[in-house]
């Protein structure tokens, strides 16, 4: 009687774990004081459809989202950062676009989406974007955003690289898959402080070359 009810349980867990339509991959660096509260925010948002939430904390941004992607259930893969920049209102609609395209990015600078950073900041960011988007040559407008929606099977293959704009390979290199981008709010960070630093910023321009120059 025991060993029918175990099995009677195990296979309930696997029926549960074969209905997970949707992995939320949010990769940190701890500590960071909203990750409580952005996970609240997510199983409201998500609340009635079939999900889970993997945080992953291993060195290197691209490296963690890679783990996550590895040990998700999901057909679908979201990413989102840990410290509440990205809005989970926004991922209702993200989602009814896979109707459509294989990946959607919650982008800054397309229609209505905005930051809340200073206006200095906003100049810089957008100048610098703009020298990305050339030396890359796509037209894709916030190709660092780390908010991503996609289809888990455009990930097969995928090598992540462990920095911290870890889909611009993908763009790059993309020459089958639809990509699309939706406005949204980027939130100032709501705790904590930022860990990206300006090198940060400088390494991924001499990646971007490196991409563009090996034809990458």
């Amino acid at each position: 009687m025991e060993k029918e009810t175990a099995e009677k349980a195990e296979e309930k867990a696997r029926k549960k774990e074969r209905a997970i339509q949707i992995t939320v991959i949010i990769p940190v660096k701890p500590p960071e004081p909203y990750l409580d509260t952005l996970i609240g925010e997510i199983h409201q948002v998500l609340h009635g459809t079939s999900h889970e939430i993997l945080v992953q904390a291993e060195k290197g941004l691209g490296y963690a989202v890679g783990i996550g992607v590895g040990k998700s259930k999901g057909d679908v893969i979201v990413i989102m950062d840990a410290d509440g920049s990205h809005d989970p209102i926004f991922l209702p609609e993200m989602l009814s676009m896979l109707q459509e395209y294989d990946v959607v990015i919650g982008s800054r600078y397309i229609g209505e989406g905005l930051t809340e950073d200073s206006f200095f900041r906003r100049k810089i960011s957008s100048a610098y974007f703009k020298l990305i988007r050339w030396i890359l040559g796509f037209n894709i407008l916030d190709s660092m955003s780390g908010y991503i929606v996609a289809k888990k099977e455009v990930f097969e293959g995928y090598e992540f690289p462990h920095g911290y704009k870890f889909m611009l390979p993908f763009y790059r290199r993309n020459f089958k898959y639809k990509v699309a981008e939706y406005p949204i709010i980027f939130h100032q960070r709501k705790a904590g402080k930022s860990k990206v630093s300006y090198s940060e910023g400088v390494r991924v321009i001499f990646q971007s070359l490196k991409l563009r120059l090996l034809g990458g």
